[in-house]
């Protein structure tokens, strides 16, 4: 079976929507008519920046390749998408229209940076289990700084989310812990954590005044890991996403034990490709680093 994948925010390339396939028209055209500017406009490094611009590429993105893909002949099992992916994941599985979808993430990120405390961010730490990590944020804020693990992408690999003093302390601790590596992300949002429980809340409110339908295709969630069948399942993990870790591990663990074996990543980057190249008896592509008629057809065989 095959899962198709949306990355999330720090796979953004400036440029990404001026380089869409035929698709894009149309989704581009459909943004028009729900932002206040032309989402051309948005794509540029400096504009990249801005979690605003980001949140809204990686959705129209995400959206144009895989309408692509599918006119190119791909069937997918299951779609995932890892944090603000799943928004695009949740429109390519008919659950949510496009309009509503760029209406939302609109909101979604504004909420966020205003959420968002001056000199906030994220890291990502490789080589320490997330109990580690979670030890390492729970020490920080018992000293008085904001900081959470906010992202567990594999075994290995977790994130963190805070204030910049916290996510300094944290990456003092996780080192000497062992870490390997600590990286700043390209995020300048706290994402996953505790301090955006007012843009979760802005974001509940909206999605109870929009209509969401059940997924035509199966979806794997973030917050709880599982696999999303109804519509009521969807809205909740759309929300409580914002202010909850994303627990991608557990969502791909899961979708490998219900038989996925082949993950395509649509555009842009190729970080979880990478992770899901690391699941059981798994091969994985990503659609920037083959090609999208190449890609949809190696990943069938």
């Amino acid at each position: 079976m095959t899962a198709v994948i949306f990355p999330g925010q720090g796979e953004q390339i400036p440029g990404m929507l001026h380089s869409l396939p035929a698709t894009g028209v149309e989704v581009l055209d459909c943004a028009r008519g729900a932002l206040p500017e032309d989402p051309l406009d948005l794509d540029g490094a400096e504009r990249l920046d801005d979690t605003r611009a980001t949140q809204l590429c990686l959705l129209l993105a995400g959206t144009a390749w895989y309408r692509a893909a599918v006119d190119v002949g791909l069937k997918a099992d299951y779609l995932a998408g890892h944090s603000i992916g799943l928004w695009a994941a949740t429109v390519a599985a008919g659950s949510l229209d496009l309009t509503d979808a760029v209406r939302l993430v609109d909101l979604r990120a504004t909420a966020m940076r205003a959420a968002s405390p001056p000199h906030s961010g994220m890291i990502v730490v490789q080589g320490l289990a997330e109990q580690a990590v979670e030890n390492a944020a729970e020490q920080a804020r018992a000293e008085g700084l904001d900081v959470w693990s906010s992202n567990v992408n594999s075994a290995t690999q977790i994130a963190a989310s805070g204030t910049n003093p916290g996510l300094d302390r944290v990456a003092e601790l996780v080192r000497a812990a062992g870490a390997q590596r600590v990286v700043r992300l390209n995020v300048l949002v706290p994402a996953h954590s505790s301090l955006m429980t007012p843009a979760a809340d802005a974001v509940r409110e909206a999605l109870a005044d929009t209509e969401v339908d059940r997924p035509r295709i199966p979806l794997a969630g973030n917050v709880t890991g599982q696999t999303l069948f109804t519509a009521a399942a969807v809205r909740r993990e759309l929300w409580l996403g914002i202010d909850h870790p994303v627990r991608w591990r557990d969502a791909t663990s899961i979708l490998s034990e219900r038989g996925v074996t082949r993950w395509l990543q649509v555009p842009p980057g190729h970080a979880l490709a990478r992770l899901a190249a690391g699941l059981p008896d798994s091969r994985a592509l990503a659609m920037d680093e083959v090609g999208l008629a190449e890609s949809v057809q190696r990943i069938q065989r």
